[in-house]
C-alpha cells in the first residue's frame, strides 16, 4: 500500500523502476538464448562480458583495448552455476582464454582481469 502510493505520487519513480525491470528481462532473455543454443565456450564468453559491463573497474582514461579488473571475487564453480556447466569445464576454458590472451589472473586467489577488445572479437566469431 505504501508502495502504491510512493509511486502515484511520483511517477518518475514508476518509470525508472519499468526501465530497471524491462533491462533486466532483456539480460535473462539474452542469457536464455545462449544458454539454450550456444556452445559452453561460447556462454562463457557471454558470461565475462556481462560480468566486465557489471563489474568491470571504471577507471578513468582506459582505452577499449586495456584489460579490465573484474571488481568482485568469483570461483571457478561460481562461474560455472551461472552458466550452467561443471567447475571442471570452466576450469579448462579459462586456461584455454588465458592461453589466447582473453584472461588473466593475478596470483592464485588474485582479481580476474578481461581483454576487453580480445573478448568482444572472440564473441563476434563465435
Amino acid at each position: 500500500m505504501q508502495f502504491e502510493k510512493i509511486i502515484c505520487e511520483n511517477p518518475g519513480i514508476a518509470l525508472k523502476l519499468l526501465e530497471i525491470i524491462s533491462s533486466r528481462l532483456k539480460e535473462v532473455e539474452e542469457l536464455l538464448e545462449y544458454m539454450a543454443y550456444s556452445s559452453v565456450k561460447k556462454r562463457l564468453l557471454f558470461l565475462l562480458n556481462k560480468l566486465t559491463e557489471k563489474f568491470g573497474d571504471k577507471s578513468s582514461g582506459r582505452s577499449p583495448g586495456d584489460w579490465i579488473a573484474l571488481d568482485i571475487h568469483i570461483t571457478h564453480q561460481e562461474l560455472a552455476m551461472m552458466m550452467g556447466s561443471i567447475r571442471e569445464t570452466v576450469t579448462a576454458l579459462l586456461n584455454e582464454l588465458n592461453a589466447e590472451g582473453i584472461v588473466r589472473k593475478a596470483g592464485r586467489r588474485g582479481t580476474m582481469e578481461v581483454h576487453g577488445a580480445r573478448l568482444k572479437m572472440c564473441i563476434k566469431r563465435g
